[in-house]
């Protein structure tokens, strides 16, 4: 994983981590416990590795995205109180949405909730479980690949946000 980039990754894997690291997956899901061959690849990145990744990544994101006027140059939202995401049928569509992205399952990505807490895992993993690993979110979540491709933000107002600097 850390070959990634050019710096180390310090990593904790899922059956590794207390209970308080796991505090960005809802401990309420119906997913858990999560298979093995899904927690040897989900892990979370130590307080250091976590922040040079946000400043990393964060770099080829439009100042201030989403909230500020600066947005990428395509973009795509996806309203989750005009699909009842909290319903099977809603919870479905967006991994519809999520899968329609074109994204590879394999390709890993991260999720960062903040510069302390950053989560790595394959885009596969994600589109299965975004509702835990996205309950929590403050103001907004943001998912991106290593190569700063895309990127995609679940904001707390009820909206899924995918931005990519190319058609």
């Amino acid at each position: 994983m850390s070959e990634l980039f050019p710096f180390p990754l310090e990593v904790t894997f899922w059956n590794e981590m207390s209970d308080s690291e796991r505090d960005f997956f809802s401990f309420e899901s119906e997913y858990l416990p999560i298979p093995l061959a899904h927690a040897d690849q989900i892990c979370r990145l130590n307080n250091s590795s976590s922040k040079l990744v946000w400043k990393w990544l964060g770099a080829a994101l439009p100042a201030h995205w989403p909230e500020a006027e600066a947005q990428f140059p395509n973009q795509l939202v996806f309203n989750l109180e005009s699909h009842n995401w909290n319903s099977d049928e809603g919870m479905q569509a967006v991994r519809q949405w999520l899968h329609d992205r074109n994204i590879p399952y394999s390709e890993s990505m991260f999720l960062m909730y903040e510069p302390g807490k950053v989560i790595q895992l394959p885009w596969k993993l994600f589109v299965k479980y975004w509702d835990a690993l996205t309950w929590s979110v403050g103001a907004c979540a943001i998912v991106m690949d290593h190569k700063c491709k895309w990127a995609l933000c679940f904001h707390h107002e009820d909206v899924i946000i995918f931005g990519t600097h190319c058609s």
